[in-house]
């Protein structure tokens, strides 16, 4: 036996994949490929009906972006906001953002969120083609697919993320898409994929954790089967994923940026940066967190080879995902592999036959017309459905007060100052904050983080300096309270969930 067919068991669990049951039949590449555009077909259909319908403040900040690297190129100091102006203002997303903008000129709000919707649709479905090669049965494979779904439909924006996820899932199949170990060029593919990654979102440093794992686990493989040269290859691709993160025109900036950015205290105040909970909408993951816990537990009761390369990727994201709610949706995708595998070993050799080719069409059929459907919807979708988050009446009275008052600086909540800058662009450099938290001081955004939720006797501190308060009131209902009776000043527009006041 070759170096390259040994098994790696790490406490009794192995490396390779678990062979297809006597029953079951080795899947080809038609499975595959029908898996996939299924899973595709039906996820297109479902973000494109929902999530891509609904521009948020981390789109309007991708457009607002995009437009200012269309027209100026990559920035480097801050000029859009008020609070961060002449701060230095590190651009990691550049390419989603221009990719963004290009795509709004070309389609319009709807060609941006179908860009999305085609993001997780390719996600899909080449997660749902790797569970199928990796052997996964029918059943396990749809099971691990839709819990999936499940989680990452509580948290599909419209936003640079979108982009990273399907270069998540060509990660996942570079490095767990063989039954065996996989040849040393082929994991080379992993360094390209990381570099795009690098210049569209920051989750790469999750996407290179993924990868040094994976190899980690390979490597310790080839120690013990005392196949240096492997293990030195594992290795030096693992120095060259971490290099990759230096692979953006900003290179040797981006380790103060991500230090910056993680380390920022004022994470503490955005929801998605908290710690997981049993609040109703983190209920999914911690039912797949628990769920899979139990079916990787009983498996392994019956004696079942659980692949440790899956296992790794598995526990690293529970870890994240219990850390910050934010990477919940990575957990629910990278650890379908260990789930569906973990479910086959529940019932063995129970396959599920093929369906009649009549079925197949039919279902074909229903799939091809739910992307027509979905499709024309989000392209008939209007204006005011895009924009229905944010109070556009607020919006429109707080830049047309301001533009008869030149000197005034508007301070509006994330998602009201992240829209008035991408529609009125002549505001920027008088609008306060916006989405880009890191682009701000610390102290800055906590005292902004107060003002939002009223919080403390100070909380009104953040508006000193600024002549109008613009606020959609769905999203911060004690603060429309508080400003109605505030001292000192007026309100000026009340009405459709939004509230605009005016200094005295």
């Amino acid at each position: 036996m070759s170096s390259l067919e040994l098994g790696l068991r790490v406490e009794n669990i192995a490396v390779d994949a678990p062979p297809p049951t006597p029953s079951a039949a080795a899947p080809s590449g038609r499975d595959e490929l029908a898996w996939g555009l299924a899973a595709a077909a039906l996820v297109f259909t479902a973000v494109a009906s929902s999530w891509a319908r609904i521009l948020y403040s981390d789109t309007w900040i991708s457009l607002t972006s995009g437009r200012f690297i269309a027209a100026h190129g990559l920035p480097h100091v801050d000029t859009l906001s008020a609070a961060g102006h002449g701060r230095p203002w590190v651009d990691q997303q550049w390419l989603a953002h221009l990719v963004f903008y290009e795509l709004w000129r070309a389609g319009g709000n709807a060609a941006v969120g179908a860009a999305s919707a085609l993001a997780f649709a390719a996600t899909f479905g080449i997660l749902a083609a790797l569970l199928v090669r990796r052997g996964a049965a029918p059943l396990a494979t749809a099971a691990a697919l839709g819990t999936a779904l499940v989680q990452c439909l509580l948290f599909a924006e419209t936003r640079a993320q979108s982009f990273a996820y399907p270069l998540f899932a060509a990660l996942l199949w570079i490095l767990l898409g063989e039954r065996s170990r996989p040849a040393g060029r082929r994991t080379l593919l992993v360094l390209p994929v990381l570099v795009l990654w690098a210049n569209v979102h920051g989750s790469v440093l999750l996407g290179i954790a993924v990868c040094v794992a994976c190899l980690a686990v390979r490597g310790m493989g080839s120690a013990r089967a005392r196949a240096w040269r492997l293990a030195a290859a594992d290795a030096a691709v693992s120095l060259l994923a971490v290099a990759a993160l230096f692979a953006t025109p900003y290179g040797t900036a981006m380790p103060a940026y991500y230090g910056r950015v993680l380390g920022d205290p004022a994470l503490r105040t955005i929801a998605e940066w908290q710690p997981a909970s049993f609040a109703p909408l983190q209920l999914p993951f911690v039912l797949l967190l628990l769920g899979t816990l139990g079916v990787v537990c009983f498996a392994r009761g019956r004696n079942a080879r659980i692949p440790a390369d899956a296992l790794v990727v598995g526990v690293l994201l529970a870890a994240l995902a219990t850390h910050a709610v934010r990477y919940q949706t990575w957990f629910a995708l990278g650890v379908a592999p260990l789930l569906a595998v973990a479910l086959t070993h529940v019932r063995p050799g129970r396959g599920m036959p093929r369906p009649p080719r009549a079925i197949l069409a039919a279902g074909g059929g229903l799939l091809l017309a739910g992307i027509v459907l979905s499709a024309a919807i989000l392209a008939r979708t209007p204006e005011a459905t895009f924009a229905r988050f944010v109070s556009q009446p607020a919006v429109g009275a707080a830049a047309t007060y301001a533009t008869a008052h030149p000197r005034v600086r508007i301070l509006a909540d994330d998602v009201t100052g992240s829209e008035l800058l991408w529609r009125y662009p002549a505001l920027a450099g008088r609008v306060g904050f916006d989405a880009r938290t890191e682009v701000y001081r610390p102290e800055d955004f906590l005292q902004f983080a107060r003002f939002l939720t009223v919080s403390g006797r100070s909380w009104t501190a953040a508006a000193r300096g600024y002549g109008v308060v613009a606020v959609t009131c769905s999203l911060h209902p004690n603060l429309c309270a508080a400003l109605r009776g505030l001292r000192g000043w007026r309100v000026l527009a009340d009405a459709d969930n939004g509230l605009v006041a005016v200094r005295v």
